[in-house]
């Protein structure tokens, strides 16, 4: 996640923010044609369900919020067909359809937010 999440603190508490992100990834990124983030694809399977996962998740959800990058949540075992995969993705939270074109997903990628507190029990 370090690779695309910008840190807004300096020095020591700066190095500690990177070190809970350095490890962790999304399985997809969707970027944009200029690479600026539109959303991030989880696939959750029944590993998912031991705690330290649920704490990591936790974090990732917390992070990816406050970053205003949208997390998407699929189940390895359901996974959805290619018309409910374009619905998510051209359909804003209250089911109106948006320009084909352009998905309802938007992320502000050069005003990145401080998340480093969302690692707290």
């Amino acid at each position: 996640m370090s690779a695309f999440l910008g840190i807004r603190t300096n020095g020591k508490a700066r190095q500690a923010a990177l070190n809970k992100i350095l490890m962790k990834s999304v399985d997809f990124l969707i970027c944009n044609k200029d690479f600026s983030v539109v959303s991030a694809i989880e696939l959750q399977d029944k590993t998912h369900d031991r705690p330290d996962r649920r704490r990591s998740d936790k974090f990732k959800r917390n992070a990816l919020k406050s970053a205003e990058i949208r997390l998407i949540e699929y189940h390895a075992a359901n996974l959805p067909t290619v018309e409910e995969i374009r619905n998510d993705f051209f359909h804003d939270k209250a089911g109106k359809q948006q320009d084909s074109k352009t998905p309802a997903i938007t992320t502000k990628t050069d005003d990145r937010q401080d998340w480093s507190h969302y690692d707290k029990p």
